[in-house]
């Protein structure tokens, strides 16, 4: 468990950085942020930010939580541990897929004229 959030965790690490990277390579000029959907944007982008900061606490949590119960050698704590690492697993499964359907979308917007 603990490898496996390790590696969830680094790869949304990397896709955050990503995001802002293309967040910022367009909204760091004021003309931008003044073009029709570019507040609406800019609205997503910080819930997402949100989110991977919230999952990235989660994820840190689930690595001290699995590795306590490991450590101890005792069987009580495991199926929170087990839940816990479920929970930070789908959340990183949802900001990714998010974020490749928000791609998806704006692809076929661009196809279709729309933006």
């Amino acid at each position: 468990m603990v490898a496996t959030v390790g590696v969830v965790w680094t790869i949304g690490i990397a896709t955050y950085t990503f995001i802002w990277n293309y967040f910022w390579s367009w909204a760091k000029e004021p003309e931008n942020r003044e073009k029709p959907g570019a507040r609406g944007s800019m609205k997503q982008n910080l819930v997402v930010y949100c989110a991977y900061l919230l999952i990235g606490f989660f994820s840190a949590f689930s690595i001290y939580l699995s590795t306590s119960v490991l450590a101890s050698g005792q069987r009580e704590g495991l199926s929170f541990a087990w839940n816990f690492f479920l929970l930070v697993v789908l959340g990183h499964l949802f900001l990714f897929s998010f974020e490749i359907a928000t791609s998806i979308w704006k692809v076929v917007g661009l196809i279709q004229g729309r933006e």
